[in-house]
């Protein structure tokens, strides 16, 4: 009895560590917020949200941090940037999701933060 609990504890251990494995293949990963291609995926998502439009215009500042995610062959940026307005005189901050599968590009989100 003590034996098959035990090589069902092995079993349950196993089947998690390789699910949780799979599932982390899928989670956000730390990327540098500095990369030339982040950048550029930056200004793309600034470029294209609708709140360049409805504050006069937006100006990339800063990219203050980015993350990546692979699933299903397409590519999941989550940006935190800093832009500035023309017509509101200070710093906004926002989350930025972009989705991107070879050369296209699509924005997921495009929210403000504090």
């Amino acid at each position: 009895m003590r034996t098959s609990s035990l090589v069902l504890f092995a079993a349950v251990a196993v089947f998690g560590a390789a699910c949780t494995a799979a599932a982390g293949d899928e989670s956000w990963k730390t990327i540098d917020a500095n990369d030339r291609h982040v950048q550029d995926v930056a200004l793309w998502a600034v470029a294209e949200t609708d709140w360049a439009s409805a504050t006069g215009g937006l100006t990339l500042n800063t990219v203050d941090g980015a993350e990546k995610r692979f699933e299903a062959g397409v590519t999941y940026y989550r940006l935190t940037l800093e832009a500035s307005s023309r017509v509101v005189a200070k710093y906004l901050r926002f989350q930025a999701v972009v989705y991107e599968e070879g050369d296209e590009h699509k924005l997921v989100s495009f929210v403000p933060i504090h």
